[in-house]
């Protein structure tokens, strides 16, 4: 309901609205009644957080230097309100590792232990850096 005063008479009315939240964030409301009465609210959407992360493709765990290996992961629930951030967090000087797509460039031989994070929670693989064992050929 929503009540305002106007001299000494007392406009009374309730109206419905659904409202969908696409994303976590806040929005500002306001019903604006006969063009000059006006009422807003505060609304906050909490995201849906993620309570777990996988690196699905961890069999592969061994790239050939100079070369790529594209590691994909997956969160739960399915519809958590999170991004997947990619990460080094040993070995950067043998790997680098695009932080949107999960791709990984080996740059030399080494062992290389790489993060995905979605929200909170966290996976890790440890990835083995092998020599170009062709490029002295």
């Amino acid at each position: 309901s929503y009540f305002k005063y106007v001299s000494v008479k007392q406009i009374s009315e309730t109206a419905t609205a659904q409202i969908t939240a696409n994303w976590a964030g806040s929005a500002d409301i306001t019903v604006t009644y006969g063009g000059n009465l006006t009422a807003s609210v505060g609304v906050i959407v909490n995201g849906i957080e993620a309570t777990s992360v996988t690196i699905t493709n961890k069999e592969v765990n061994t790239v050939v230097e100079g070369n790529t290996l594209q590691l994909s992961g997956s969160f739960q629930p399915a519809n958590a309100t999170v991004e997947m951030g990619w990460t080094i967090v040993q070995g950067s000087e043998c790997a680098t590792i695009n932080a949107v797509t999960g791709l990984l460039t080996a740059i030399q031989p080494g062992t290389v232990t790489v993060k995905v994070a979605a929200g909170k929670v966290n996976d890790f693989i440890t990835i083995t850096v092998l020599e170009d064992t062709t490029k002295n050929e």
